[in-house]
C-alpha cells in the first residue's frame, strides 16, 4: 500500500467521522445554548437542568439522523473493502 493511499484513507475516515458527528454536535450546541439562556434569564444554577435536556436532544438526534449515519458508514465500507483502494503490495 503507497503512502498516498494511506493518506486518502485517513482523510476519508476524518472527514466521514465529522460527518457522522455532526447532527449530534449541532443539536447538542444548540440545546446547550438555549438552555444557558434559560438559565441566565431565570437565575437557575443546576447543573441536571442543562444537562437532561441536552442528553435528550442527544438522542433525539441520533434516533433521527441514524439512517443517514448509517448510509454514510456504509458507503465507506465499501470503498475500502469494495475497491476504492489499491493495495500495492
Amino acid at each position: 500500500m503507497s503512502i498516498d493511499a494511506v493518506i486518502d484513507m485517513v482523510q476519508n475516515v476524518i472527514f466521514t467521522m465529522l460527518l457522522i458527528v455532526s447532527p449530534i454536535l449541532v443539536a447538542s450546541f444548540v440545546v446547550g445554548i438555549l438552555m444557558s439562556f434559560l438559565q441566565a434569564i431565570f437565575q437557575i444554577h443546576e447543573f441536571t437542568f442543562s444537562f437532561v435536556p441536552k442528553l435528550l436532544a442527544i438522542f433525539a438526534a441520533m434516533i433521527i439522523a441514524a439512517p443517514w449515519m448509517i448510509s454514510h458508514i456504509i458507503r465507506l465500507t465499501n470503498t475500502f473493502l469494495g475497491g476504492g483502494f489499491q493495495f500495492i503490495q
